[in-house]
């Protein structure tokens, strides 16, 4: 039984590739390459996705895996200097930790957002979008609160705590 690319396989195989990237990328590769690439193996993972139903949009399928680093590569090539950008950018692993839990989605996109009743709907994209937009504002307060109830009652304890002789400071 496959995970899907959730397990600590993938984990490990992405980790990797991602240290390989951060000893050996040139910064000056042209973003149009990768961007190119992207395109190709979009179009791939969606020609696949139609013979062989879902199993091309798991994350341990190759083109997902390539896309995602190609995306990867197209953004570490940017540099953003706006604060709302960096504000959402800042609490954006904690969306994915909030939403990413099953029982978490289950109860967002069948209990909150009906999703399934807008599949065959015309207004399916349109849901879709204001669905994305919705749980990253949402999740991103969530995690804005966490933060600011973390900075004041469980950072001081944990900064006071020494290991191997060296202060832990987060």
């Amino acid at each position: 039984m496959s995970d899907g690319g959730y397990g600590i396989i993938n984990f490990v195989v992405l980790y990797s590739i991602g240290g390989y990237i951060k000893l050996h990328h040139n910064k000056k590769s042209k973003n149009i390459y990768y961007i190119l690439i992207f395109i190709i193996i979009t179009i791939t993972t969606f020609l696949f996705s139609i013979k062989y139903n879902q199993t091309s949009w798991r994350y341990d399928f190759i083109s997902v895996m390539i896309g995602g680093i190609m995306l990867f590569m197209i953004f570490q090539n940017i540099e953003l200097n706006s604060k709302v950008i960096n504000f959402f950018a800042r609490y954006a692993f904690g969306v994915y930790i909030i939403h990413g839990d099953y029982q978490v989605t289950e109860f967002i996109y069948k209990g909150i957002l009906k999703c399934n009743l807008f599949y065959n709907s015309n207004f399916y994209i349109i849901h879709i979008f204001i669905s994305i937009l919705c749980i990253y504002i949402v999740c991103s307060i969530i995690d804005y609160f966490r933060d600011r109830f973390f900075k004041y009652t469980i950072n001081p304890i944990i900064n006071k705590i020494k290991i191997f002789n060296k202060k832990i400071v987060v």
